[in-house]
């Protein structure tokens, strides 16, 4: 809609992201449009980050890069799972229930998203030894599961860094964040600190008083200190005077939006 409330664009899709319905100009149009990624104009595919997909087909150009971890039978089942064995199928071919953020694997709903979290706090690699805590690691292996691999070998403050970042991702609030996770959704919880910041992902859990501060806060699937190691309050994450700031890749909210 412009200023002056005229119609400027009007857009509708068929389930897989043929267009249905398109009305607007021919010149100046709007580049980002189903699940609101980017339309290129000459190959009329869409860009995911990952691969290439064609609306048409209803397929993706290239297989799902996520194979190899599918070998290992995970995650969400892996090669033991039918649907995955098709490569090219966009969303396990139901969009209409579950997303494909970027053109890796996404967890199905808040569910799969808790049990990813659980999983990956009783690995062995992310438990605290030596002093040494593994945020960065936890935060990537949960990823992993849902088929993504953003913040591969980056320290916590890196992946701070690029959270920061509005073209990247966005912030939400508290309640928002608890709201994306229950949808499965990989919501970050981060905080840059001098030596080592700290990231952990939000547990699709209902949140909780937190008795330092009074308020509800979110639940973290936190790879800390032995003390605050597991499914604990932000609270108990984060230092209380300085709270973490949670963000949300702005590909999954666009593809949220679009729901």
């Amino acid at each position: 809609m412009t200023t002056l409330t005229k119609l400027y664009e009007s857009l509708a899709y068929f389930p897989f992201g043929e267009t249905w319905i398109d009305r607007g100009p021919q010149t100046q149009r709007l580049p980002y449009r189903y699940t609101a990624q980017e339309l290129d104009q000459d190959t009329q595919l869409y860009y995911y980050g990952a691969r290439y997909y064609d609306p048409r087909t209803s397929v993706w150009e290239s297989p799902d890069p996520i194979l190899g971890q599918y070998l290992t039978g995970k995650p969400n089942g892996g090669v033991y799972r039918s649907e995955n064995l098709n490569l090219y199928a966009y969303a396990s071919q139901d969009p209409m229930i579950y997303i494909d953020p970027d053109g890796n694997a996404v967890f199905k709903n808040g569910a799969a998203l808790l049990r990813a979290g659980k999983a990956v706090l009783k690995n062995p690699i992310v438990q605290p030894r030596h002093g040494n805590t593994y945020c960065n690691i936890g935060t990537n292996l949960i990823e992993q599961r849902g088929g993504a691999n953003p913040f591969k070998g980056m320290m916590a403050n890196a992946i701070v860094n690029q959270l920061k970042k509005p073209s990247y991702a966005t912030r939400v609030s508290p309640s928002q964040a608890v709201n994306y996770a229950n949808q499965g959704v990989t919501v970050i919880a981060a905080e840059h600190f001098p030596v080592h910041g700290h990231v952990a992902i939000v547990a699709p859990l209902p949140m909780g008083l937190s008795g330092s501060t009074g308020k509800m806060v979110p639940r973290l699937f936190n790879v800390g200190p032995r003390r605050y190691f597991g499914i604990k309050l932000s609270t108990a994450a984060f230092p209380v005077h300085q709270p973490p700031n949670y963000y949300i890749t702005n590909t999954d909210l666009h593809t949220l939006r679009q729901r």
